[in-house]
C-alpha cells in the first residue's frame, strides 16, 4: 500500500524530516527564513509541506543561515567584552 506525504506536518514532523533541530526550527521561524505557521487552535501549529519544501531547497539558505550565524557570534562577542571576564576583576572594579 502507497503512503501518502501529508499536505500540512507538525513541528516534530518538520525537525524530523528535514534533520533540523526544533530550538534552530523556530529560530528560523521567527527571524523569517522560513515560513510562519498556521494555527488550528489555541495549541496547534503547522506549516504547508510544499512552503517548506521550497524554502528548505533555496540555494541561498545557506548564506542566510551563515549570515545570521555571524551576526549571533558578533554580538556574543560584543557582550563577553561588556561584561567582566571574572568575578575578581569584578571585585576590584567595585572596591
Amino acid at each position: 500500500m502507497q503512503q501518502i506525504d501529508p499536505v500540512y506536518l507538525r513541528e516534530r514532523d518538520v525537525t524530523r524530516r528535514y534533520a533540523v533541530g526544533r530550538s534552530w526550527f523556530l529560530e528560523l521561524v521567527a527571524a523569517g527564513v522560513l515560513p510562519q505557521p498556521r494555527r488550528l487552535g489555541t495549541r496547534m501549529s503547522v506549516w504547508s509541506r510544499e512552503e517548506l519544501d521550497r524554502a528548505f531547497a533555496d540555494p541561498d539558505l545557506p548564506s542566510i543561515i551563515a549570515k545570521r550565524n555571524e551576526n549571533k557570534r558578533a554580538l556574543r562577542r560584543q557582550s563577553k567584552t561588556d561584561k567582566p571576564s571574572n568575578k575578581r576583576r569584578a571585585r576590584k572594579a567595585v572596591a
